[in-house]
């Protein structure tokens, strides 16, 4: 399984991220995004991943989000 050194498997994220619920949860994450979101993720790009944890645990704390992230689960 091909990591990097953070110890992501991409090979999983891969799978989850193409996984039904997983496109529903990144509709979903898109949907709700805005120009606040669009700051946080610039900065995670430089580094700074502060505001971008604090705005996708905003958007996965919905009732709908919660859902689906059981799905995933559920689907490994």
């Amino acid at each position: 399984m091909a990591k990097d050194l953070g110890g992501i498997d991409f090979s999983e994220l891969l799978k989850i991220a193409n996984s039904p619920a997983g496109r529903e949860l990144m509709n979903l994450i898109q949907k709700n995004r805005d120009a606040r979101f669009d700051e946080a993720m610039h900065q995670a790009e430089t580094g700074d991943f502060s505001q971008a944890k604090e705005m996708l645990n905003q958007m996965l704390s919905t009732k709908e989000a919660q859902d689906l992230v059981q799905k995933i689960r559920g689907d490994q």
